[in-house]
């Protein structure tokens, strides 16, 4: 069974998918699929998609018939993987190279069915426009995730 299944909705992501795939490339831990779904980008996303699953067959992609938003795609991707770790990563974000092993090494270690990291924002330059967030030490309940939660989409691994 593959390690991680990395779960990308994608609509009009041509300007960031390239960076993004150097990210997941780039990644320490190499026992993963990618799985991309576009959701009618108006943009030349789905050429680039085509282009890189022809350059690596760990990179699956996927295209929804109508526009419906970044959530029916992450949906048809999670349907699709089979990995036992689903980690999230937009088209336009981007990942440390040791991201997945620290996660899954973590998750293995703790017998964690979750987690989640520190996050920062860039903007559309790479520049830096807000420091690290530090994500608490203190363990995250399901009472406190319904009232607030810091957890971005992006950091989080579960399996």
């Amino acid at each position: 069974m593959l390690k991680v299944s990395i779960i990308t909705p994608v609509y009009n992501a041509s300007r960031f998918l390239e960076e993004t795939a150097g990210c997941v490339l780039a990644q320490t831990l190499q026992d993963w699929e990618w799985i991309l779904v576009d959701d009618q980008s108006k943009d030349n996303s789905r050429e680039i998609m085509e282009r890189l699953a022809k350059k690596d067959d760990r990179i699956k992609i996927f295209f929804l018939d109508k526009n419906q938003g970044s959530g029916p795609a992450r949906n048809k991707a999670i349907q699709e993987a089979q990995g036992k770790y689903i980690a999230f990563l937009d088209s336009d974000d981007f990942w440390s190279p040791d991201k997945l092993k620290k996660h899954v090494d973590f998750m293995v270690e703790h017998n964690a069915v979750f987690s989640h990291t520190s996050y920062g924002f860039t903007n559309e330059q790479g520049e830096v426009i807000r420091e690290t967030y530090h994500v608490s030490d203190v363990p995250v309940t399901y009472s406190m995730l319904l009232k607030k939660t810091e957890i971005s989409c992006q950091t989080a691994n579960f399996s």
